[in-house]
């Protein structure tokens, strides 16, 4: 009986220390629960915070507001009261290229120490890390003498302004260099004979970049293949983004690199736009086309040598060739502008404008003396059913000496796509150095036809060989002139010697271009200044009047073979110029004879891209002279192509995707 005993003894030590077992594990799970949920948490918080950093660098903001963004969130999602100081108070700003550290405590936040990694990677985008700790007292397991406080910590970076993802030339193609590939030779193939090609942005393919053994490129970005390194990457010379320079870089500038040999290209996946109203006809010798639905290839160029496209998107459902002359939605003044050794901008189809002014007798004469005048070209857009008004750069200045009982007569040679015209002059004995006031009236331009341009521009009647159409108008002593209202600045610079000019640089209205690429709008109509890139919600807070956007959904593709197209698109469409559904297969060929340019991006996920020289002894190109957004394909091959520039401008291109998650 006493045996019994002792069991029950035994029985009761066995039950304490299984009861002291039970409550460590429960303090255990309890703790564990705690920490793990405090772990979350942070982990949301942080992730979030860089987030919300990168975010704020991408719309334009620098590296201390952005890093002030990230902390204010972190704050409200670990719920610690607003306005908490970071100690010491700096931000990691780190140079073009480089890394910058600082570790800071959150005063009052229980403890709270955070470390934020700011990387500048050029090209390849700005990196915001962030390495957030903070101190968890346990509840139970001190109790039982365990530790009193845990360690947690949660770590989380975002990247933002990835070139790559909006890349200047990207091959979609999952080509032959990679296992169960498409069977294309390259979904990006360069080749070019006497001279290199320079591309400004990341060149990225899904397959491989094949240069051949004569052929060279410069690029301003970095390379991102898939499954190869790039055939002859010797042959690759990398400079400075965004400026182009030779390498050691400096200021804001860092060189390109090949920065993956894995990368994946994904397709960014543009969704079409909507279909235009109205059946369009073969335009035939009319200069200016409408937007709408053409139903078979209008063949521009075999008409006529020029024509005008009116603002709008054009669904070209035979596709569009281009067989010679110029197709723009550009409008120029009559008697542009040149630089030394260029033309007029639609001088090589030989529909450039110009004006005469002459002395005549006539009532209503003006004060004997000179008078210098200057020509706008106007005419309205509409789009999404507001009216927009744009007026190009003023024409080159005109004087004329008046006597007594004479008027000035001017005579216009239309320029395409022009509808009216504005008289600036700088009043009785002004110069062409004065200031130029606005002179009452409206120059209307009348029908402009292209049936017969070998004679233009003419000013002298009857016109021969020149059916563009000429308005005349008489500046006499009944006009009046408002001195509040002047010409838009001029073109100063050309893209290259022996080009047109440019259009003017963006600036706040009324400076800046009021007409083409860099004419800015609101909703309402107004002219605005236009947006920094990267600005959130640009496609439906701003509008560039006489934006086109090419809708090729057929077996045809665009094909400029033997004449020039210089086209721009704009925020309403987000800069898409060429948009082609994936089930869009055919070639698209893009190859301009002397001043091409595509403002904007070409979409091809089914279809080839394909921009080939003029064949000659240097294998010249003039197809891409203008700034642009960009070319995603299924392949592109750029043949015969010397001299060819690529010059991707994040201001034309489509919106990027928002800065994601990569740490």
């Amino acid at each position: 009986m006493r045996g019994h005993h002792r069991e029950r003894a035994q029985a009761i030590v066995l039950i304490a220390l299984m009861m002291a077992v039970l409550v460590g594990f429960v303090a255990l799970a309890i703790d564990s629960a705690r920490a793990f949920d405090a772990r979350r948490v942070l982990q949301d918080a942080t992730d979030a915070a860089a987030l919300a950093g990168a975010t704020s660098y991408q719309a334009g903001h620098g590296w201390t507001t952005a890093e002030t963004d990230l902390f204010q969130l972190f704050e409200r999602d670990v719920r610690i009261a607003p306005g908490e100081l970071c100690s010491p108070t700096a931000f990691a700003i780190p140079a073009a290229g480089g890394t910058a550290t600082i570790t800071c405590n959150l005063s009052g936040a229980a403890g709270y120490q955070l470390t934020v990694t700011a990387t500048d990677g050029g090209p390849s985008g700005q990196v915001i890390s962030l390495l957030a700790r903070r101190p968890l007292v346990v509840a139970l397991m001190q109790v039982l003498g365990g530790v009193p406080t845990l360690t947690i910590q949660a770590a989380g970076a975002a990247t933002a302004n990835e070139l790559a993802r909006t890349p200047a030339l990207g091959g979609l193609s999952y080509d032959n260099t990679c296992a169960g590939g498409s069977g294309a030779t390259a979904s990006l193939r360069i080749q070019n004979k006497t001279n290199f090609a320079t591309v400004t942005g990341d060149v990225a393919s899904n397959g491989s970049l094949n240069l051949d053994n004569q052929s060279f490129l410069h690029l301003a970005g970095n390379v991102l293949t898939r499954c190869a390194a790039p055939v002859n990457p010797d042959h690759i010379t990398y400079e400075c983004w965004k400026s182009g320079a030779t390498p050691p870089c400096s200021g804001s500038d860092v060189a390109g690199q090949l920065l993956s040999t894995a990368d994946r290209l994904a397709d960014p996946g543009y969704l079409p736009p909507g279909h235009p109203a109205g059946n369009q006809g073969i335009p035939g010798s009319s200069v200016i086309l409408s937007p709408g639905i053409y139903t078979a290839n209008p063949n521009l160029g075999s008409g006529g040598p020029c024509y005008f496209l009116a603002g709008g998107v054009y669904e070209w459902q035979g596709g569009l060739s281009i067989n010679s002359g110029t197709v723009s939605n550009e409008l120029k003044p009559p008697a542009e502008p040149v630089p030394g050794g260029g033309q007029q901008f639609w001088q090589h189809a030989n529909c450039h404008g110009d004006f005469s002014v002459t002395a005549a007798a006539g009532p209503n004469p003006l004060q004997p003396g000179s008078y210098s005048v200057v020509v706008t070209s106007l005419r309205t857009d509409v789009v999404n059913g507001t009216t927009y008004t744009r007026e190009s750069v003023p024409s080159v200045c005109k004087s004329v000496t008046v006597a007594g009982g004479e008027i000035v007569k001017l005579t216009i040679s239309n320029v395409p796509g022009a509808a009216n015209y504005n008289l600036y002059t700088t009043g009785l004995n002004g110069n062409c150095t004065g200031t130029f006031n606005l002179v009452s009236g409206t120059i209307t331009a009348g029908a402009e036809s292209n049936a017969t341009v070998s004679g233009c521009p003419s000013t002298t009647s009857p016109y021969t060989n020149c059916t563009l159409g000429h308005p005349i108008v008489i500046y006499d002593n009944t006009a009046t002139t408002n001195a509040a209202v002047h010409p838009p600045v001029g073109e100063t610079t050309a893209f290259a010697g022996g080009l047109p000019y440019q259009d003017v640089a963006r600036a706040p209205p009324p400076g800046g271009d009021l007409a083409n690429e860099n004419h800015c709008a609101n909703p309402a109509g107004v002219s605005v200044a236009c947006p920094a890139a990267g600005t959130p919600n640009v496609t439906t807070n701003f509008v560039t009047p006489g934006a086109v956007l090419m809708y090729v959904n057929s077996s045809t593709c665009l094909n400029l073979t033997a004449g020039d197209a210089f086209l721009f698109s704009g925020y309403q469409y987000d800069w898409m110029l060429n948009y082609e559904p994936p089930t869009t297969t055919c070639t698209n060929s893009w190859n301009g004879v002397y001043n091409s340019a595509a403002i904007g991006m070409s979409y091809t996920p089914g279809a080839a891209f394909n921009i080939t020289g003029d064949g000659g002894t240097f294998d010249d190109t003039w197809s891409l002279e203008a700034p642009m957004g960009g070319i995603v394909a299924a392949t592109i091959h750029i043949a015969n192509s010397s001299g060819l520039v690529v010059d991707w401008d994040p201001n034309y291109a489509p919106v990027p995707g928002g800065p994601r998650l990569t740490g």
